[in-house]
């Protein structure tokens, strides 16, 4: 056990030498979530301010939740275990006294944690940290839906 615990914090020291891989991380993925967030803030607007059931706050939690969860979850492939495999490396790992499989997991335990916390709070920071506000909508907006229609029905026939 001692073995794993060792080869994940060399694999965690490994992710923390690399802060200007990590910034540029960052700058990337939030410059994407705000490219992403204007694209369907545009698309809302033109719709009449929801779009598919989201209004603009749960849309721009939407992106910066899928923006801070794209590195932790390795979305666009994890190769470092693919490579070794093609270019027969990996028959070096075979003899050790280790089970391979646990080895390569323990590497990869602390990376999506580190991940998350180094650059995917960042980005997602502006929507954790934000102040509520209270925007009240118009009142025809407010009664839209099966049960709005009651309603609004209720308050016409109501003597004024």
């Amino acid at each position: 056990m001692r073995t794993y615990l060792l080869l994940a914090a060399a694999e965690f020291q490994r992710y923390t030498t690399y802060r200007l891989a990590i910034l540029a991380g960052v700058t990337t993925q939030s410059g994407f979530g705000f490219i992403r967030v204007s694209v369907l803030f545009a698309a809302m607007s033109e719709a009449g301010g929801t779009l598919a059931g989201y209004d603009q706050r749960s849309a721009s939690t939407y992106v910066w939740l899928g923006q801070a969860l794209l590195a932790p979850i390795a979305i666009f492939g994890w190769i470092e275990t693919a490579e070794p495999v093609s270019s027969g490396e990996i028959a070096v790992d075979f003899p050790r006294p280790v089970n391979l499989q646990l080895a390569w997991w323990a590497r990869d335990f602390l990376r999506p944690s580190f991940q998350l916390l180094s650059r995917g709070l960042p980005p997602c920071s502006s929507v954790l940290w934000r102040r509520p506000t209270r925007h009240k909508a118009p009142q025809s907006e407010r009664l839209r839906g099966p049960c709005g229609e009651g309603i609004k029905r209720r308050l016409r026939s109501r003597p004024a």
